[in-house]
């Protein structure tokens, strides 16, 4: 799942969803800007991959208001080894 379609309002696909919440995983909703939320982002895998990496993306931005207001917070990449066991 691209997190682009999570910012973009368009949340986990309802193919998705339904299954998910049936399993008791809340799936992430889109988020307005400036709130937080918490939830399950669902992705289709193949069967026979067992390994995979979670690459979460931020791109530039500035800080708005506050002490920091204008402050440039540079883009950075995180990568997390997904193993199924």
């Amino acid at each position: 799942m691209n997190l682009d379609y999570v910012t973009l309002g368009m949340g986990n696909p309802e193919v998705l969803t339904t299954p998910m919440s049936a399993a008791g995983y809340s799936p992430l909703q889109a988020v307005p800007a400036g709130e937080t939320a918490t939830g399950w982002i669902g992705a289709w895998v193949r069967d026979e991959v067992t390994e995979f990496d979670l690459v979460y993306d931020r791109r530039e931005g500035k800080v708005i208001g506050g002490s920091n207001n204008g402050e440039v917070v540079p883009p950075s990449r995180a990568i997390a080894k997904l193993i199924v066991e």
